[in-house]
């Protein structure tokens, strides 16, 4: 009975971590810690139990066909984190529409993903051997973006700016997006815009 308890809070463990990852982005570094490490190590023990099992039940001579239903679970919940490594759940999706998604990548597939959304809330996502999110705000002055953040992160100071540029071979729309860390700093980073509606964002002036 004790070791069905064991394997059942593993179980419940393994399957909050996966379920309910989303949320753990919004602290830094907890995803990396959790997901990774933590999640990683139960999914190998799962495995490991689910194979003891079967090679109990193949041996034993009065079989125990309850263990089928450990090993049921254990191998339909690995086959979903393994098909669905985010989540069955797309939780974005109610935090509101995205009017602007500008992205970059750097060094070891690393990914920078600026999200501008309804009601002038900023979402920066940070995508490097973990995922950490990082929430603002913004406000829109002609081509000029002016954003606020909660602190610093990665290049964007607490308030940094970014303009829009327009492709050369089409005037109508917008490209790219061009992140300036602050106004003394002289660097700047290129974004590509992988979904704009430009409409809604000339009303949130």
């Amino acid at each position: 009975m004790k070791r069905k308890k064991i394997i059942s809070t593993l179980i419940v463990v393994f399957f909050g971590i996966w379920f309910f990852q989303y949320f753990l982005s919004y602290i830094q570094g907890a995803y990396t810690i959790v997901v990774l490490l933590i999640g990683l190590c139960l999914w190998f023990i799962l495995l490991g139990i689910a194979i003891y099992q079967l090679i109990k039940l193949a041996v034993e001579k009065i079989k125990n066909y309850q263990r089928l239903l450990f090993v049921s679970i254990i191998l339909i919940l690995g086959f979903l984190s393994y098909t669905e490594p985010m989540g069955m759940i797309n939780w974005e999706k109610y935090e509101g529409q995205n009017i602007l998604v500008a992205e970059r990548e750097g060094t070891a597939n690393c990914r920078t993903i600026i999200k501008l959304k309804e009601n002038n809330k900023l979402k920066y996502i940070s995508r490097c051997f973990g995922v950490d999110f990082h929430l603002g705000t913004y406000e829109l002055r002609k081509d000029t973006l002016y954003f606020e953040l909660e602190k610093n992160v990665g290049y964007m100071d607490k308030y940094s700016y970014a303009t829009l540029l327009k492709s050369k071979t089409d005037t109508t729309k917008y490209r790219r997006m061009i992140l300036h860390k602050n106004f003394e700093d002289k660097r700047s980073l290129s974004f590509s815009i992988k979904e704009i509606k430009m409409n809604k964002l000339l009303n949130k002036k």
